[in-house]
């Protein structure tokens, strides 16, 4: 499977699921994947700060194959892709 992305705001943590709400109002149900950089405590993180993420994953959100094996704060990914660019 593909990689796929979605970007939003973390609304709920609990345990290793997590839902992410994108700003058109649609939320998504993830687990994060045991091998993911990201551990569940940086994601309760960028929750409690409702910093805006952007979530790799494979599989079908809301269902047990929505697997999000990446999480990352957007402003993050903007600052290395200006970085990459220069």
């Amino acid at each position: 499977m593909h990689a796929r992305y979605l970007a939003g705001h973390i609304t709920v943590v609990q345990e290793e699921r997590f839902r992410l709400t994108t700003e058109d109002g649609r939320s998504f149900l993830f687990v994060l994947d045991r091998k993911s950089p990201v551990q569940i405590a940086a994601v309760r993180r960028l929750q409690k700060a409702r910093t805006p993420v952007r979530v790799e994953y494979s599989g079908r959100p809301n269902t047990g194959s929505g697997i999000a094996q990446l999480v990352e704060p957007v402003n993050e990914i903007f600052s290395r892709t200006v970085d990459d660019c220069t």
